[in-house]
């Protein structure tokens, strides 16, 4: 391939355009044959899918899921926070933020020490993941998707 002065390489994974073929847009090969790259894509993710299993997958996907919506939330909650605060600084509003703390600490401290530990972010991870794998099958297929979903998505 050539761009301006400097020659490119075609792409390991696809082929030189032969400029005698046909243009039919049809395969040359069978159907059902694939490209050397689109082949080892499909091998991986064959593999992943016979490792992982049908709970897997779906724990990856939820992982997606919760990354996607917690990045969501953390949006709406930032935008708000500063909304409420520029109000504020014009005086148009008063917030009471020590009873605002009080408030979520009240919802997130499930042992009522008054602070939000550790301790308390595993019981309710632990209640997330008691929801998501009830009558599944395979509860380790399924946290292990979810946290591959979750971390590399």
């Amino acid at each position: 391939m050539r761009l301006g002065a400097v020659h490119c390489r075609e792409p390991a994974w696809r082929e030189p355009s032969d400029p005698a073929a046909p243009s039919s847009g049809a395969p040359a090969k069978g159907a059902d044959d694939l490209d050397p790259f689109s082949e080892r894509v499909a091998s991986m993710i064959t593999a992943a899918m016979m490792k992982l299993g049908s709970a897997g997958m779906f724990g990856f996907c939820a992982g997606v899921a919760l990354k996607r919506a917690s990045t969501e939330a953390a949006y709406t909650v930032g935008i708000a926070f500063v909304f409420l605060q520029v109000l504020a600084h014009k005086g148009y509003i008063d917030i009471k933020w020590k009873r605002i703390r009080e408030d979520v600490l009240y919802l997130v401290d499930t042992d009522g020490d008054g602070e939000l530990t550790r301790k308390d972010v595993l019981k309710h991870v632990r209640g997330l993941l008691n929801v998501l794998v009830y009558k599944l099958p395979s509860t380790s297929g399924f946290t292990v998707g979810l946290v591959y979903g979750f971390r590399w998505s």
